[in-house]
């Protein structure tokens, strides 16, 4: 889901296509993901903050 999301760029519909999933799907795990992220890795927390803000905007 991030590479689709953010490295590809993809939107969330372009994202859940590929995966045969639904858009809720792609942005409860997209969400899930971002917040694992910033458990593992702390030291780069600040670039995923506001993405989940960002979403809306899309």
């Amino acid at each position: 889901m991030i590479v689709l999301r953010f490295y590809e760029d993809r939107s969330e519909r372009e994202t859940a296509e590929p995966l045969n999933c639904s858009l809720g799907t792609v942005k409860n795990q997209t969400c899930h993901a971002l917040g694992r992220l910033r458990v593992l890795a702390p030291e780069p927390a600040h670039l995923f903050a506001g993405i989940e803000t960002l979403e809306g905007n899309r």
